[in-house]
This record gives C-alpha cells, sequence and structure tokens, in this order.
C-alpha cells in the first residue's frame, strides 16, 4: 500500500511530499507496515462523533506535530511491524474535523499499545489439532486493536488533518483498495 502514497501522493493536498517521503522511505528502509482502518464494532451504524470516547480523534495539535487517541482494528501483524498506517475506512462519513485524520505512527511510540487476538495456531495446539483448524491455523496473522493514547504524530508523518473531504474519501480515491 506504500506505492498508493507514491503514486497518488496529490491526492494528500499539502501533505503530498509527506507521502512522497513515506513511499521512498519504505522503498529504502524495507519496513514492516500494517494498517489499521476500521473503526471498532461498537456501532457501525452510529458516526464517529457518537462515539467519541473510543474512535480516533485528534486530541491537541502543536507546532511539531498532532497528539490522537482512540482505537482502530483490524491490524493484521502489528505486533511485529515498525509502523502502523491509520486512516478512515467506512461506509459512515466522519462529520466533525477530529476525525478527519490519516497518519503514520510507529509501533513503539509512547502511548501506542496492542490488544492481539489469540493466536490461531496456539489455539489448534491448545484445543485440538491443526485439523480441526486448517487454514487459520497455518494461515495465522495476528490481527490486533491498536490503542492510541495521547500519542505524538510528528507533522511529517501525517497524510490528512482535520480534512472532511478526503479522509472520508481516501478509500476510494487513493488506489489504497486496488491495490491492497
Amino acid at each position: 500500500f506504500l506505492n498508493t502514497l507514491g503514486a497518488n501522493a496529490a491526492f494528500y493536498g499539502k501533505f503530498a511530499d509527506n507521502a512522497r517521503a513515506w513511499h521512498k522511505r519504505g522503498q529504502e528502509a524495507v519496513l514492516y507496515l500494517n494498517h489499521a482502518l476500521i473503526n471498532p464494532p461498537i456501532d457501525r451504524n452510529k458516526p464517529p462523533e457518537e462515539v467519541k470516547d473510543v474512535y480516533i480523534t485528534i486530541q491537541n495539535e502543536t507546532a511539531a506535530g498532532i497528539y490522537v487517541s482512540g482505537a482502530k482494528v483490524v491490524a493484521t501483524g502489528s505486533a511485529l511491524t515498525h509502523f502502523t498506517f491509520v486512516a478512515h475506512h467506512g461506509l459512515t462519513p466522519v462529520q466533525e474535523k477530529p476525525y478527519a485524520c490519516v497518519f503514520m505512527v510507529p509501533t513503539n511510540a509512547p502511548g501506542f499499545k496492542l490488544i492481539c487476538r489469540v493466536s490461531n495456531e496456539q489455539r489448534a495446539a491448545a484445543l485440538g489439532s491443526p485439523f480441526d483448524y486448517p487454514l487459520s491455523s497455518r494461515f495465522d496473522e495476528n490481527d490486533a486493536i491498536v490503542v492510541l493514547d495521547e500519542v505524538f504524530v510528528p507533522w511529517e508523518n501525517v497524510f490528512v488533518y482535520a480534512d472532511l473531504e478526503k479522509a472520508n474519501n481516501f478509500f476510494p480515491r487513493t488506489g489504497f483498495h486496488p491495490r491492497a
């Protein structure tokens, strides 16, 4: 998905240079990244503004960057990654600017937490055999919930900030979906 940052950097407007820089960084450093795009399944019929204490929101802005809090799912392989790409995907658009953000955050950032699901391989070994879990015991991706608690994101890691149009159109207009 980093290729979409390079190929469609213009989508990010004033943050286009950040997208290009991350595309280049990903190529040169061979980083292991994941993404967390989905709001936790609290009530998906409600817009993020009605579940303020759970979904990712911009808490504060400084000259150096932003502070964000909240949760996203499904962060596949996140326990092993260097960075998590956080964006909005959903049928319910965000209506308030604090929810309109797309950014990259390091896994070791202060306030970054993961709640990992039990390993399907371990479950198969403990509760049965791989024959009882033929696919999940062999293709375990260790999904997780990402929880951010006042995590600092420097401006160079931000792609969308308080822009409703860009946050709501990230998924259909950046090329992310076809590339993923």
